[in-house]
């Protein structure tokens, strides 16, 4: 071994020995010598060393060999065999030990690497990087110590267990709420919701049920009814008393994992966590309201009709002014009273969340199948996000409009909430809570999230943007777009908070003024609500009304909603109509969206014209809203730009500004809206494609590239191979003809829906393959196969039916060029 002295002064030069904890020396950026002390923890995996070894020092044939370990009397190489019986060598004190590589598959002769702009990067020597396997019983920080006194060792350390800085609950039985994260990701990202907020105390959320129990150690501990308890307040309208508290014990406990999973506290190192439960430091989460309208997993509807009605309303001496409610109850029966007490809290701008029922069934359940646009109708996955099934008979119920499922059952546990109280016997439980009545409460909890998210930016939702973007964010488990059994899919929370961030902006927008396109003849229907027409029964003649709008300019997706109630002047189609505003969104691309709304033309009973109602079509208001992923205004590019097989895109709003320099056989687009200005020190090499294009951010899209021909070159074109008449054309879908037989490479539509198409062009024979990847780079379709090719333009078509929606990379290899894009699957 060297002498003790050496090793100081090792710690005293190399800093990666800090994580020993001892105050070290390193040189600052101006050479002068400042301290440091590093905390140490014990939190590394037993009889595990990190060893990172010299070059030189491990044999080529363990380097780039595939075996992952060797022993390392076989892994040294002939540098070091000299050193063989030499004290001082790593080799004689760890003879036959194991050496594992930490990087498996990387293998010095592949080289350096590239970055995405194509300029080379030294690789660091990780191949030199293993993991020693020693006995666990030994002390590792003195071991790694020793070690790294060897001639051969840059360094050694532990085997550290990292955690992430997303802070996932400490909660004791969060490990066990699989629906908020589990291993196969058949969860609801609630760790990556957290990284934005955990529940803002300013947003309400009612929970309409049998009771909480705000005894509970994870829901207030016995505090209720005060300023920071987390069950802020609530009623008993089952016995009619202000103390809404859950006494409903063991399986008939209802209310109280519901509101568990909604927010029961977060980060206290107790039981659950809820999703919008706070963070454990001070931030309590959303409030709760208990709302208690039966007992015994029953419900009353005069009861469920005063608890929809009260906690929506928000008046000085009424009401409690709820943004969400949960609603895990139902039945077959329609109820209009029910019907109507939702239309309050429509009015009054509370997300409604209602559960669909577990009878494996699609008939109309209520109230999760009432208005569409009023309520989010809730079904619930399993452990492998299918449609949940308990057993032959019990099964999440299906279609009807569904718009999302859940977490709620199968096998394992989604929520716990044990009848822990302060007072009392003091017994614990845990049991599985399972069924629609779960999934509804983790939509609910988004929800609470959304709007908190959205009060800690400063702005307003409309109930209808809680559930679009609830909606637009759900994983399509089940592949091919939305279907009766999932809806829009399974809930994504981090994904929905993500969308609520930049690059993604959510901006809302008015017009006024539309077109009829198409009118019923008479009929008799009733108006009802509290609308300019009172209750009664009317002759109308209905008028559909409709106008386009330009989107706002997006760089990749791109989505549109209408908000009705309170925002829009049109209504709806419904019937009996309750004189709410409606707009709707029937078809929309990335540039153009068609919104519609109904006016009526409105007579008595007895035939007296009483006029257009809510207002002529010419003065209807659309009131929608737009969600994609903006460019930014201007852009400044001055790093240079080395020679790719792939084309180099900037794209920006309003101006790019470049002084950089391109090098040879780069391909390179500056996009832009308005200005591109190249300043002193820009400079294209020869053997350069260098282009630039004044559209802005839709050139990221691949929807339209505008070609350069003029009209009359494009009627020379030969499209017959297309079986078309050129001249039958509309001039954008000449343009695209003439992109197809002038450019190598073109996509279209993209993004799509169900089918796309890749074209290329070949001047002669070549061998070609063409693959689709996803995000991970995983092959999901072989198009072309090394196949040979004559010269000439070929078509390929993809059925991506099946895909869930997101991006995609499509590789094209030919003799002459490569070629690699993006494509969107909406």
């Amino acid at each position: 071994m060297k002498p003790i002295l050496i090793i100081v002064t090792f710690l005293l030069l190399n800093p990666i020995l800090n994580s020993f904890g001892q105050e070290v020396q390193r040189l600052d950026e101006l050479g002068n010598f400042i301290s440091t002390k590093n905390k140490i923890t014990d939190d590394y995996v037993p009889g595990e060393v990190i060893v990172k070894f010299k070059k030189g020092t491990l044999s080529d044939t363990f380097l780039e060999g595939n075996e992952v370990s060797m022993k390392s009397n076989d892994a040294k190489s002939a540098v070091v065999k000299s050193k063989q019986n030499d004290p001082n060598s790593f080799f004689t004190h760890f003879t036959n030990a194991n050496l594992r590589k930490v990087v498996t598959k990387y293998k010095p002769s592949y080289g350096v690497s590239k970055s995405r702009k194509g300029s080379e990067v030294e690789v660091f020597d990780f191949e030199n990087l293993t993991v020693l396997e020693v006995d666990s019983k030994l002390d590792i920080l003195s071991l790694c110590e020793q070690i790294s006194a060897y001639d051969e060792i840059e360094y050694a350390e532990p085997n550290y267990i990292l955690t992430t800085d997303d802070i996932p609950a400490n909660d004791t039985e969060y490990s066990r709420q699989r629906g908020f994260e589990q291993s196969n990701d058949a969860d609801i990202d609630a760790n990556h919701a957290w990284d934005y907020t955990t529940g803002n105390y300013g947003i309400k959320v009612g929970v309409i049920d049998n009771g909480v129990d705000y005894h509970n150690i994870d829901l207030g501990d016995g505090a209720f009814n005060v300023d920071g308890a987390k069950v802020r307040g609530g009623w008993d309208y089952f016995n009619n008393d202000s103390d809404p508290d859950d006494n409903d014990n063991g399986e008939d406990s209802h209310g109280t994992p519901v509101a568990g999973i909604i927010g029961a506290l977060r980060n206290n190192n107790n039981l659950v966590a809820g999703l919008a439960g706070g963070d454990g430091n001070g931030e309590q989460g959303v409030q709760l309201f208990a709302f208690k309208v039966g007992q015994n997993r029953t419900i009353v509807t005069s009861h469920a009709v005063n608890a929809i009605i009260e906690g929506s309303t928000n008046t000085p001496s009424f009401g409690y002014g709820c943004h969400v409610l949960n609603n895990s109850w139902g039945s077959y029966n329609y109820n209009e009273s029910v019907r109507n007490a939702v239309r309050v809290a429509v009015q009054n701008n509370v997300v409604f969340v209602a559960s669909k029922g577990n009878d494996n069934t699609d008939d109309r359940h209520y109230p999760s199948d009432y208005d569409e646009s009023w309520v989010i109708s809730v079904g619930a996955t399993d452990y492998l996000d299918r449609r949940s099934e308990w057993s032959p008979l019990q099964a999440s119920n299906f279609g009807n409009n569904i718009d999302v499922a859940a977490p709620g059952g199968g096998i394992g546990t989604y929520s716990e909430i044990s009848n822990v109280r302060t007072t009392g016997v003091g017994r614990t439980e845990h049991r599985s809570f399972n069924g629609t009545s779960a999934a509804g409460p983790h939509v609910a909890g988004l929800a609470a999230l959304i709007l908190s998210e959205a009060k800690e930016q400063g702005r307003s939702l409309h109930h209808q943007d809680v559930e679009n973007l609830i909606e637009v964010s759900a994983d399509d488990v089940n592949g091919g777009g939305y279907d009766d059994e999932l809806g829009h899919g399974r809930i994504n929370a981090g994904r929905a908070l993500e969308m609520m961030n930049s690059p993604w902006e959510l901006t809302h927008h008015k017009t006024t003024g539309g077109t009829t396109v198409s009118s019923t003849g008479f009929y008799n229907t009733i108006f009802s609500g509290s609308g300019p027409l009172s209750n009664a029964v009317y002759t109308v003649k209905r008028h559909e009304v409709r106008t386009t709008v330009s989107l706002p300019d997006f760089s990749n997706s791109v989505y549109v909603w209408g908000r009705g109630s309170n925002e829009s002047s049109g209504w709806s189609a419904a019937t009996p109509n309750y004189q709410l505003g409606f707009c709707d969104v029937p078809v929309y691309t990335n540039t153009t969206a068609t919104l519609r709304a109904y006016v009526y033309e409105v007579y008595s009973i007895l035939g007296q014209r009483l006029g257009w109602y809510p207002s002529t079509p010419q003065n209807v208001v659309f009131a929608y809203t737009t969600l994609g992923e903006s460019c930014p205004d201007t852009i400044n590019i001055s790093e240079p730009i080395d020679a790719n097989s792939e084309t180099v895109l900037f794209t920006a709003n309003n101006q790019i500004n470049a002084n950089n320099r391109i090098a040879s056989n780069a391909n390179v687009i500056y996009s832009a809206g308005n200005e591109i200005k190249l300043s002193t020190g820009f400079h294209a090499e020869t053997g350069a494609t260098f282009r630039t294009i004044l559209e802005g951010c839709e050139v990221t899209t691949g929807t339209r590239i505008v070609s350069s021909k003029s009209s009359n070159e494009v009627l020379q074109v030969d499209v017959s191979d297309l079986g078309k008449d050129i001249q039958t054309l509309s001039v954008d879908e000449q343009n695209q003809i003439v992109d197809m037989y002038t450019k190598k490479v073109m996509v279209f539509p993209n993004p799509f829906q169900n089918t796309i198409t890749i074209t290329y062009k070949l001047k002669e024979s070549s061998n070609v393959t063409l693959k689709i990847y996803d995000s991970q780079s995983k092959v999901v379709a072989t198009l072309v196969d090394n196949d040979r090719n004559e010269g000439g333009r070929h078509f390929s078509n993809f059925d991506g039916s099946l895909l869930k929606p997101g991006f995609y990379y499509y590789s094209l290899t030919t003799d002459e060029y490569s070629k690699k894009g993006k494509i969107i699957k909406r």
